[in-house]
């Protein structure tokens, strides 16, 4: 057959294990702050990127689930405080980093360095988790629960195609996590949380 006569023509071996790509993360001591400062490549661009990355933890589906939830609820309070308000940068953004086991979440600003200095802009980010930390804390519980279920109400949520599956299943066996039940995981994880757990 067709499959036999590739494999046999192409000769596929297992790679040798010294060969096999080990994915490497730095995981950071606790209350470690390290400042990358790189220039623009394009010497003409008015533009600045800023991001402020919060390493968290050693990556698994509660971990993960936990630093999703904190995005889920800092997304419309961070455009809100450092776009709408303060008008900052017109790109205003957090995200969830699986950084080769190693869960992490990032503030993200584009802002333009005649409008602001890239001090001013990282202090006002700084200020913003701070400030946004210090607010997740009065939330009640409803409040919070409100966000746990719209994120069970995403992970509940049919692929829109074949195409959806086929990326989370090949995301586990890029990172060699082989975690493929891991949205059950986290609803499971989600259906538990609490504000206080």
């Amino acid at each position: 057959n067709l499959l036999n006569y590739a494999c046999s023509s192409l000769k596929f071996e297992s790679l040798e294990k010294k060969l096999h790509y080990e994915p490497k993360c730095l995981r950071l001591p606790s209350n470690t702050e390290v400042i990358v400062l790189a220039g623009n490549r394009d010497p003409l661009s008015p533009n600045t990127v800023l991001t402020d990355y919060y390493q968290c933890s050693v990556a698994n589906p509660r971990e993960g689930t936990i630093a999703q939830l904190l995005v889920k609820c800092m997304e419309e309070p961070c455009f809100d405080s450092l776009r709408t308000k303060q008008q900052l940068g017109y790109t205003v953004y957090v995200n969830v980093h699986d950084t080769h086991n190693v869960t992490g979440i990032s503030l993200n600003l584009v802002t333009q360095v005649q409008k602001f200095s890239t001090t001013y802009a990282s202090k006002c980010m700084s200020d913003f988790m701070h400030g946004f930390l210090a607010q997740l804390q009065s939330w009640n519980e409803d409040d919070f629960l409100s966000h746990v279920n719209a994120l069970i109400d995403d992970k509940e949520a049919d692929d829109n195609s074949i195409d959806d599956e086929v990326e989370r299943n090949w995301s586990e066996i890029l990172t060699q996590t082989y975690i493929f039940d891991r949205l059950e995981q986290q609803i499971k994880a989600l259906e538990k949380i609490s504000k206080t757990k």
